[in-house]
């Protein structure tokens, strides 16, 4: 079966933040599609956050800084910390 996928738009990252935070500041918060939202904008800002993580870690930052952002990416993609090991390890 053919499904289609949403179509989507870039937009910056501060505008991004401004419409949620009006979206906040307006809406009815028992209204179903503000909830659809908040849903989505949390997901969206979650996602933003560990691309974010990941990029630092990759880029190349100082051994203790990356050891700090590979903590909090695992930790952010709810790794296990039993699942979890150091660069020291490998």
């Amino acid at each position: 079966m053919l499904t289609s996928t949403p179509k989507t738009i870039q937009i910056d990252i501060d505008l991004f933040e401004d419409l949620y935070v009006y979206a906040v500041r307006h809406a009815d918060p028992d209204d179903p599609q503000f909830k659809r939202i908040t849903i989505f904008v949390k997901k969206k800002l979650q996602a933003l956050m560990k691309h974010e993580l990941y990029s630092l870690y990759i880029a190349g930052a100082p051994e203790e800084t990356r050891k700090k952002v590979q903590r909090k990416y695992l930790d952010a993609v709810d790794v296990l910390e039993a699942f979890q090991w150091s660069a020291d390890h490998v």
